[in-house]
């Protein structure tokens, strides 16, 4: 009876907690839209890309024949956005408008801003090759410096995991060494207003701790 009621006391704490997170965290990122794994993955994948366009239009290539070329060496899930690009023009939109149909999907990253960059310098006849080159160059930068940021902050994030599990660890342990005392803290209504506060509190911490590690490369 004790172990079921505990269940649901958990469950309910933990309903709580998760109704919470999903309140606070669950602001749409700029990159909600494809998923952040696939938007880790397109930064990634874009300066290569970017570089091989270029090259493609330095040989003397139309922008439409170096997506072409670059989509073709390019993998997923970068590969789908160039070639959704190049459906649209097969099906008679204009290329600068099928890269800013595209963009407006996006809300930040390089890939915005490189399609951006493409439609102007399509639409003007600018040096599409020189910007290319440098927005490929700045892409590599900025993985850099996520990387090394990445890298500079797993320690702290080790911390901030250990400090939050510490507490679901202490309640493990004397629900094994000290049932009686488990038990009253359960069946008292003060003990539940305390775990439930502590489990809010736990939360807080988590928030805050996320706040202070997040590093946002603009």
């Amino acid at each position: 009876m004790l172990i079921i009621y505990s269940a649901m006391v958990g469950a309910g704490v933990t309903t709580t907690l998760v109704f919470l997170g999903s309140f606070f965290l669950g602001k749409k990122r700029p990159s909600e839209k494809i998923g952040l794994r696939k938007f880790r993955l397109i930064e990634q994948q874009l300066p290569n890309f970017l570089s091989a366009v270029s090259s493609s239009l330095s040989s003397g290539s139309s922008l439409l024949q170096s997506l072409e070329t670059a989509n073709e060496k390019t993998s997923s899930p970068l590969k789908s956005f160039v070639s959704g690009i190049l459906n649209m023009v097969k099906a008679g939109m204009p290329l600068e408008k099928a890269l800013e149909k595209t963009a407006k999907g996006l809300k930040k990253g390089s890939l915005l801003l490189a399609l951006y960059s493409m439609a102007a310098s399509y639409r003007s006849g600018g040096n599409m090759v020189q910007s290319l080159s440098q927005l490929a160059n700045l892409c590599r930068e900025r993985e850099s410096l996520r990387e090394k940021i990445q890298a500079s902050t797993a320690q702290s994030r080790m911390q901030g995991m250990v400090l939050i599990l510490v507490p679901i660890f202490f309640l493990g342990i004397l629900f094994l060494t000290s049932p009686g005392n488990f038990k009253d803290v359960l069946l008292s209504p003060l003990g539940r207003k305390l775990l439930l506060a502590a489990g809010v509190f736990q939360f807080l911490g988590m928030l805050i701790i996320k706040r202070m590690l997040k590093q946002e490369i603009l």
